[in-house]
């Protein structure tokens, strides 16, 4: 008799006759005499099976094939866009990738996925924000007891909400007991390691959520969640779905103090560049080349001083353009002129969002901020109480901030991801809300550089304006 069995994140095929064809990705696993291949291929081996009338009995799969009985709490009104999207994905055999803006509703995307399939469901988060936040909202949707795998909490069910991390440690040991997965902030999934999660699981049925699709990442994605299946810009749906927004650049300059530290410190940096092959072509944009030599400098540091020395030099920049005092006076100004406003401040680094909390008294938020603190800080932002809030990255994705209206970026990578995250925090609507963005950089200096690759994103376009003074 054929079986086909999940076995610790794999497939096997056993009693399949080695002179025969093998259904593809399968490899023959000498040591149990059987084929083996990855989980993931699943799908495509049942198909394979059914396709050449090979009778087999299906033990892989950890659930019933009858499907999920679920009984909605509320009756969920879906936007058209959320409908097409829905509709898209199931035409593409409910295998792929929706983009959806942040606030735009892609968790009733999922719902509406979750209930379309019947299937147990398994839904990978990246937070332990977004790990509460699903949770809440599935058991707010279906009157059924929702899973929990994180937060030292391991409770297994039907349809269980986890973390990237969680999923990472045990996806070998439960890839059989869901027929649907969903991946929230699916980019995250081109991590290596974080590739193993959809790796190691058999569903046939997957979803990709995101506000920030790169095409560069397709191949991966494709293979293991699915095509791109619905795209909805963020422009489209400002005003309408989205609080409508704007986009202001900003430019101050160094005092002459920090310009004559910043020359010296670019000196030493440009220093070791000068005599050696660039890796890059003559016409690679700047902010580009700024990547590739950073990455080179963390490659050469451990076994060549003056790449140390060039890669301290590129940081010092980075804390002189992160600290301008003239950057400090303008975001001052910001603060009188959105005084009912809530607000939030990026930077890019701790030590600078932790100079602003003291210099305004405003709370900030990092990676050392322990969840019952962050936890406080976001209530107390969103009553009223705290107007403002500074942070680095952690607020990038993954936090419900609805009456948020001001967000100010003074530094920042060059990621258009990034920058789009960082809009998403200000874009859910409100009655009578305008969104402003402020980014505020130090001319003359590599910020300019970095600036100009975080605006190649179609958030920005037909939005932004740059002005000298407010």
């Amino acid at each position: 008799m054929i079986t086909l069995s999940f076995d610790q994140g794999t497939l096997l095929l056993d009693g399949l006759d080695q002179a025969l064809q093998t259904p593809p990705g399968f490899i023959c696993d000498e040591r149990v005499n059987a084929w083996r291949a990855e989980a993931y291929r699943y799908r495509d081996a049942v198909l394979w099976l059914r396709r050449q009338k090979v009778p087999f009995a299906d033990r892989a799969r950890q659930y019933d094939p009858q499907g999920l009985h679920l009984r909605p709490r509320t009756e969920i009104q879906l936007y058209d866009y959320q409908q097409q999207a829905v509709a898209a994905w199931r035409q593409a055999d409910q295998r792929g990738i929706v983009v959806l803006p942040t606030g735009a509703g892609k968790t009733v995307v999922a719902i509406e996925a979750i209930k379309a399939t019947s299937r147990p469901t398994l839904i990978v988060a990246p937070t332990l924000d977004l790990l509460s936040q699903w949770h809440k909202r599935l058991t707010e949707a279906f009157d059924i007891e929702v899973g929990l795998i994180g937060q030292g909490v391991c409770d297994l069910r039907d349809v269980t909400v986890i973390t990237y991390h969680s999923a990472y440690r045990r996806m070998a040991e439960i890839g059989g007991r869901f027929g649907l997965l969903v991946f929230d902030e699916v980019h995250h999934l081109i991590a290596p390691e974080w590739t193993e999660i959809a790796r190691l699981a058999i569903a046939p049925f997957r979803l990709g959520l995101t506000a920030t699709y790169d095409p560069r990442q397709s191949e991966v994605l494709n293979e293991l969640v699915g095509p791109l299946a619905y795209w909805k810009p963020v422009r489209e749906l400002s005003g309408k779905r989205l609080a409508p927004y704007e986009v202001i650049r900003l430019s101050v300059d160094l005092s002459p103090d920090e310009r004559r530290e910043y020359e010296r410190e670019e000196a030493i940096y440009q220093e070791y560049w000068q005599g050696r092959p660039d890796t890059q072509s003559s016409e690679e944009k700047p902010e580009k080349k700024i990547d590739s030599r950073l990455e080179i400098l963390l490659r050469e540091q451990t076994r060549d001083a003056g790449a140390r020395r060039a890669l301290e030099a590129w940081y010092q920049m980075r804390r002189i353009i992160a600290s301008a005092e003239a950057k400090l006076d303008l975001l001052e100004e910001l603060f009188r002129r959105h005084a009912s406003d809530r607000t939030v401040i990026f930077t890019a680094t701790n030590e600078t969002a932790y100079r602003i909390s003291q210099l305004f008294l405003v709370p900030a938020i990092t990676h050392r901020t322990n969840a019952s603190e962050r936890k406080t800080i976001l209530q107390r932002f969103e009553s009223g109480l705290y107007k403002a809030v500074v942070t680095s990255k952690v607020l990038n994705e993954g936090v419900d901030m609805p009456e948020a209206a001001v967000a100010i970026i003074l530094g920042g990578s060059g990621s258009a991801r990034e920058h789009t995250q960082r809009l998403g925090r200000i874009l859910r609507q409100r009655a009578n809300k305008q969104a402003v963005l402020y980014e505020i950089t130090a001319r003359g200096t590599m910020e300019t550089a970095i600036s100009r690759r975080r605006r190649q994103t179609e958030a920005y376009a037909g939005r932004a304006r740059r002005i000298s003074q407010l």
